[in-house]
């Protein structure tokens, strides 16, 4: 029952469950979340750990940022809650603005990824293309960096003397 009630006290605010829509699309960041809902760092934090501590809302940490998203393994009641916030979401004056702002951050990261991945990949083809460590080797073999290998038979060094 306490977990029913901690639920239901969550979900009582109105900027809690525009939150929870927003987060039925994708996993957001606190400063992704003030663009979108243009509230202040601290006002967002607070909701999240309120909705955190009810087990509605999980984070992870990448670098320095933390990301939220829904509780996907929330008990049955809590599931259902979830639900019932993001239809009701749909009633909130916000939602239609909070959706194009969705979608304008979700693009812009989906640009800021592709951009990373293009300039990983221009440096990875520069150093890491076919045949550059042949050509590597073969640079270290013209200057004279390797010492001459001997002829003959190995030398062992468990006591084979000769």
């Amino acid at each position: 029952m306490a977990d029913i009630l901690k639920s239901l006290r969550a979900l009582s605010d109105p900027t809690r469950i525009r939150i929870v829509a927003l987060l039925e699309r994708d996993e957001l960041s606190v400063n992704e979340l003030q663009e979108i809902t243009r509230m202040g760092q601290s006002r967002i934090s607070t909701h999240l750990g309120l909705l955190q501590d009810s087990g509605l809302v999980q984070s992870r940490r990448e670098g320095k940022r933390t990301f939220y998203r829904l509780d996907t393994m929330a008990n049955g009641s809590a599931g259902e809650f979830i639900q019932l916030a993001i239809r009701g979401a749909k009633e909130l004056p916000e939602q239609s603005g909070d959706r194009i702002n969705l979608k304008r951050i979700l693009n812009r990261r989906s640009e800021q990824a592709q951009v990373f991945f293009n300039q990983v990949a221009g440096r990875f083809d520069r150093v890491y293309g076919p045949g550059r460590s042949w050509q590597a080797f073969g640079h270290l073999l013209e200057n004279h960096q390797l010492r001459p290998l001997r002829k003959g038979r190995p030398r062992s060094h468990l006591g084979d003397h000769r």
